[in-house]
C-alpha cells in the first residue's frame, strides 16, 4: 500500500506547496524509501497533485546537474521526464525522443528499438503541436533512423516546423533549398528563410549563409552591383562577431581581391585569415600558409 495514498489530499497539497526543488532533490538523494515511493509504482496522489510542468522542471534540474559533473542517479531524471511526458508535457516528450535517438546511434546492436521509441515520443510531441518536434522527425527521415530514408519527407517536416516558428528548422529548410535536398534548388526561397531566421535567432549560420549568397551574386554579376558586396561584408562581420570561423576566410578573401564593399587591403585580409586560423578554419590556414610561402603581404617563410 502506498503511504502517500493514505494522506488526505489537502495534506499532500500542503506538503507539495512548501516542498522546494532543492528539498525534493535532497529527499530523493538521501532516502531510498522516498525514491522508491515517489518514482516507483506508488506516490500517485503526490504526483497527481504536482503540475506536469513542475515534474518537467525537476527532471531538467537533475539532468543539468548530471551534465555538470554532479553525481546523481541519471535514472531519476529519465523517470521524471517520462512521468511528465505521459502527463502531456511536450518538452519532456521531445527530450525523450532526443535521448532515445542518441542512445540508438551510440549502439552497435539493438538500435531499432531505441529509434522506434524516439519516433514515438517525437510523434506525440508533434501531434500536440510542438514546432521543433516536426523538425526532429524530419532528421529521423533524413538519416533513415527507424524509417526508410526519405529526403522529400524530411524537407516536408522541416518546412512544417519552420512555418510554425522553429528557428533550427528554418535553417534546415534554407540549406535544403540551397543544396537541393528533398526539393529543387531555390536560392530565393533559401534567402527568404535565412532572413526570417535571422530575426529570431542569433545563430551565425543564418547570417553567414546569407552573406555567401550575396558574395556569389556579386561575383556572378561581374562586380556591377556594389550593394551585394557591401551587404556581404556587413553580414560576414556580424557572423564573425557571433563566433563564425569560416566567415573570417570569406571576409579575408574579399579584402584580398578587393571585391566590392571591401576595398583591396592585403593587411586586412591577413588579419582576418589569422583570426580564422585561431578559430580553426582550414581554408584560412591554407590561404595564410600560401601567403607566407609566397611572401605576399607578409615576410616570406617557407616553413
Amino acid at each position: 500500500m502506498d503511504p502517500f495514498n493514505k494522506l488526505p489530499i489537502e495534506l499532500v497539497s500542503y506538503i507539495t506547496a512548501f516542498l522546494t526543488v532543492e528539498d525534493f532533490k535532497v529527499c530523493l538523494q538521501v532516502s531510498k524509501d522516498w525514491r522508491e515511493k515517489l518514482l516507483g509504482g506508488g506516490g500517485s496522489v503526490f504526483w497527481n497533485s504536482l503540475p506536469p510542468s513542475a515534474i518537467h522542471r525537476l527532471a531538467r534540474e537533475f539532468r543539468v546537474e548530471e551534465e555538470n559533473g554532479v553525481k546523481l542517479n541519471w535514472t531519476t531524471s529519465l523517470l521524471l521526464y517520462k512521468k511528465a511526458a505521459y502527463k502531456g508535457v511536450t518538452a519532456s516528450q521531445s527530450y525523450l525522443g532526443l535521448y532515445c535517438r542518441k542512445k540508438g546511434k551510440d549502439l552497435k546492436e539493438g538500435k531499432e528499438v531505441w529509434f522506434a521509441q524516439s519516433l514515438k515520443w517525437y510523434t506525440r510531441a508533434a501531434e500536440a503541436g510542438r514546432p521543433s518536434a516536426f523538425g526532429h522527425l524530419g532528421w529521423m527521415y533524413y538519416e533513415g533512423l527507424g524509417v526508410k530514408q526519405n529526403y522529400e519527407k524530411a524537407h516536408e517536416l522541416w518546412l512544417k516546423s519552420a512555418e510554425l516558428g522553429d528557428a533550427s528548422s528554418m535553417l534546415d529548410v534554407a540549406l535544403a533549398y540551397l543544396r537541393g535536398t528533398g526539393t529543387p534548388i531555390n536560392s530565393d526561397e533559401a534567402t527568404r528563410w535565412l532572413k526570417r531566421g535571422m530575426l529570431i535567432s542569433n545563430n551565425y549560420l543564418f547570417v553567414e549563409n546569407l552573406a555567401v549568397q550575396y558574395k556569389h551574386r556579386q561575383v556572378a554579376e561581374e562586380l556591377t552591383v556594389p550593394d551585394f558586396g557591401a551587404e556581404a561584408c556587413r553580414l560576414f562581420r556580424l557572423a564573425i562577431a557571433r563566433g563564425s570561423k569560416h566567415s573570417c576566410f570569406h571576409l579575408g578573401s574579399m579584402y584580398e581581391i578587393g571585391l566590392s564593399g571591401c576595398s583591396e587591403d592585403t593587411a586586412e585580409a591577413i588579419r582576418y585569415y589569422k583570426l580564422g586560423d585561431e578559430r580553426g578554419c582550414p581554408f584560412s590556414q591554407e590561404r595564410l600558409g600560401n601567403l607566407y610561402l609566397e611572401g605576399d603581404g607578409v615576410e616570406k617563410d617557407e616553413k
